[in-house]
């Protein structure tokens, strides 16, 4: 904003290039580029421009302008106060005006108050000043008290009217806290301080997913802790942070649940129960991804027992997603279903970023996965309904990994209804979100559906490469959970592509590990799957090709999945076509039809009504 600025910028171009003069801009070098040689002698530097300014300045009015330079962004005048002197006050309201009438701050009128702000070439000149007095140690102390209390205030403090306010405030916030970070951690001006705002600093990192950077903190956090804040809640605090962080963007890997598992000692230790709630999220996801459901369901039910006690509707909220994503998982989709619909019934968050205060949000998460219990139960209006609401509600509430996890799944409903159109606009967005903000897990995820996505259009060979590229890139992350979820797309691309073999020992394997592991949520599928492999290979030794057909229809019976009921169902009728006996298997498809209360014309129904009409048997559709 300053001419004399602008054209020694515009005049360093020629000789430099831009990237060179834009790197040269964040030095104090810019302070003595010369301009023209008739210039008058203060319009020949910026040095001399602003020397010439601050000379008019009283000495009250310069030592404000000194402090100010603590400043990386836009302050308040109560801000300012709190920066500008710590042996008595009034001395911003009293000298402030006189900056702005000189034009070294500039005033931005916002809503009812005001907000001013330094020039970066005025703050780089000032904060020259402010280490030459010899009052730069204690106008930043100054600042880094303000600023963790700053962003403790927005994170805690009373909800606002609008997300997006809350949001760009705790982003403004956290660029005085990395400024801060910088002189108490970096520069160890004074670690016990630095460790707190980095505790602060990580939690809202990781409430606005910004995962490489809240470890960055986390960990600089943690290698600094003075002795007696070892095992206090600075530790406890940058412990789950960093555990969290390190999961949601990375891998499983034994650093996380070590953090993990220590935050949740500390939060026991210090009777922290609100703080049990994000570890014990964090670690039912760690053993989800790990592999191992038993143990998940544990956390989840561990989580119940304290939001009980906490007597707290968002951390019930939170225990109840926990648990519906666990039993969804295992196969139990009626206890799913209920658990979702709590969390859906529980009153919102009374703060916005409670709505992230685990790292991703809960009752969106939620609405995904009743949307896919409501699809397995034969609601698919309803299930594609809540689908699109979700993505919509998650992209209107600006969270990346909320995101992330959503279009994750939702994904499968529109590759189950030959949505071909909404299938590649999610999986494009999974994989920019994921991308942008270095979301490791679900980029590889967005790979395995963009394989899926290929597999559906004709192009299994490609399909398959893809697939198993994200297989891979998760398992190196020490995720084992999404090869079981995903794995009966994988098998059915080796199947359109022919490799019969190679399919039949995956989903061998893969029904292996769903019976290791306790993942049964896709369990008639993959015997569906199974018996559609036998029957193409003309059977097996001891195995008849109908036996996992009727083995699905039994298990997705018993789950109350009434989708992959008719799925297999239909691979059922086909089979005895074949063998010349179809009048059982069409009394199940047709019994499976009556079943449905919803005749949206899904791929799989259209399938069941042309085989039962081909065998001039009548439908309940």
């Amino acid at each position: 904003g300053i001419p004399l600025a602008i054209e020694l910028a515009a005049g360093r171009v020629g000789a430099f290039g831009l990237a060179t003069t834009l790197a040269l801009l964040d030095s104090q070098l810019r302070l003595s580029w010369s301009g023209r040689r008739t210039a008058a002698p203060r319009h020949v530097t910026l040095n001399a421009a602003l020397d010439w300014s601050y000379k008019l300045l009283s000495a009250e009015e310069a030592r404000l302008l000194r402090a100010l330079s603590t400043f990386a962004g836009a302050f308040t005048l109560s801000a300012a106060e709190a920066v500008a002197s710590d042996d008595r006050g009034g001395l911003a309201a009293a000298n402030l005006p006189g900056l702005v009438s000189k034009s070294l701050a500039n005033v931005d009128p916002q809503g009812d108050g005001f907000r001013y702000r330094l020039l970066d070439t005025t703050r780089v000149y000032a904060a020259a000043r402010l280490e030459e007095a010899a009052e730069r140690d204690p106008a930043a102390a100054r600042h880094a008290a303000f600023s963790l209390t700053l962003l403790g205030d927005l994170l805690e403090g009373p909800r606002q009217t609008a997300w997006a306010g809350q949001y760009a405030a705790v982003i403004s916030a956290l660029a005085e806290v990395r400024s801060a970070l910088v002189w108490a951690l970096t520069e160890r001006n004074d670690l016990r301080l630095g460790v707190d705002l980095a505790a602060s600093a990580a939690l809202a990192m990781l409430k606005t997913s910004q995962f490489a950077e809240c470890r960055r903190w986390a960990e600089l956090g943690l290698a600094n802790l003075a002795h007696d804040q070892t095992g206090g809640r600075a530790e406890m605090v940058l412990q789950a942070c960093l555990g969290l962080s390190r999961m949601l963007a990375g891998g499983n890997t034994s650093d996380v649940e070590a953090a993990l598992v220590r935050s949740l000692e500390l939060a026991d230790r210090l009777d922290e129960r609100g703080q049990m709630m994000p570890v014990l999220s964090g670690l039912s996801l760690f053993r989800h991804r790990a592999g191992d459901a038993r143990e998940a369901l544990t956390f989840a039910r561990r989580a119940e027992r304290v939001a009980m006690a906490l007597d707290d509707a968002t951390s019930l909220a939170v225990a109840n997603d926990m648990l519906a994503t666990s039993y969804h998982l295992i196969g139990n989709h009626r206890l799913s279903l209920q658990h979702s619909v709590a969390v859906l019934r529980a009153p919102p968050p009374a703060r916005h970023f409670d709505h992230a205060a685990f790292g991703l949000e809960h009752r969106n998460r939620a609405l995904s996965t009743l949307a896919r219990v409501y699809w397995l139960g034969g609601r698919y209006d309803q299930a594609v309904e809540l689908a699109r609401r979700a993505v919509d509600e998650a992209t209107d509430l600006g969270h990346p990994i909320s995101l992330a996890v959503v279009l994750s799944g939702v994904l499968p409903i529109f590759l189950w209804i030959g949505d071909r159109e909404a299938v590649s606009d999610y999986v494009t967005r999974l994989r920019i979100v994921a991308e942008k903000h270095d979301i490791g897990p679900h980029l590889h995820i967005g790979v395995v559906f963009q394989g899926i996505e290929l597999v559906q259009r004709g192009e299994p060979e490609r399909g398959v490469k893809l697939i198993r590229k994200g297989f891979d890139g998760l398992a190196e992350g020490g995720n084992r959970l999404m090869r079981i979820l995903l794995g009966s797309d994988y098998v059915q691309g080796l199947v359109e592509g022919g490799d019969l073999g190679a399919a039949l020992e995956e989903v061998e394997d893969i029904l292996g590990l769903a019976e290791e592991t306790g993942y049964h949520y896709n369990l008639p599928e993959l015997l569906r799957l199974k018996g559609e492999i036998l029957r193409r290979l003309g059977g097996a030794p001891n195995v008849r090709p109908a036996d996992p057909f009727l083995r699905a229809v039994r298990t997705a019976r018993r789950q109350e999945a009434l989708a992959w009921a008719l799925r297999s169902a239909i691979a059922l009728l086909e089979l005895r076509i074949q063998q010349g006996r179809p009048d059982a298997a069409a009394r199940l498809v047709s019994g499976l039809l009556a079943r449905f209360g919803d005749s949206t014309d899904t791929p799989d129904r259209l399938k069941a009504v042309r085989l039962l009409e081909k065998l001039g048997r009548r439908t309940a559709a």
